[in-house]
C-alpha cells in the first residue's frame, strides 16, 4: 500500500476511513452504556432512521452550540423516555449502595 500510495497517501486513506467510521457510528449506533435491560428495550424500540434524524436535528446542533460556540444555556431534548420503565433487580432499587 505504501508503494502504491506513498506514506502520506496511506496515512490519509486510514484517516479517511476513521472519519467515515465516526460519522456512521454517530448516526447509527445508539448509546447503551450504563443502561438496564429494560431501558435497552426502549432504546432499541426506536427505529434507526428516527435515531439518525434525532442525531442530525437535535444532537449535532446541541454539540455545536454547547461545545464550539460555548453556549452554556444550550439544552438537549432527550430521545428516550425512561420515566415509565420499572426495574425489577435489587441493584437498581438501591441495594448494595
Amino acid at each position: 500500500m505504501v508503494a502504491a500510495m506513498t506514506t502520506l497517501g496511506a496515512f490519509c486513506f486510514y484517516a479517511g476511513l476513521n472519519v467515515i467510521a465516526l460519522v456512521l457510528i454517530f448516526f447509527f449506533v445508539p448509546e447503551t452504556a450504563g443502561r438496564t435491560l429494560e431501558e435497552l428495550d426502549a432504546v432499541f424500540a426506536v427505529s434507526t432512521m428516527t435515531h439518525a434524524r434525532y442525531q442530525l436535528k437535535e444532537a449535532l446542533p446541541y454539540f455545536i452550540k454547547r461545545w464550539i460556540k460555548r453556549d452554556k444555556s444550550a439544552t438537549l431534548r432527550p430521545l428516550y423516555n425512561f420515566d415509565n420503565i420499572k426495574s425489577i433487580t435489587k441493584f437498581e432499587k438501591g441495594a448494595g449502595h
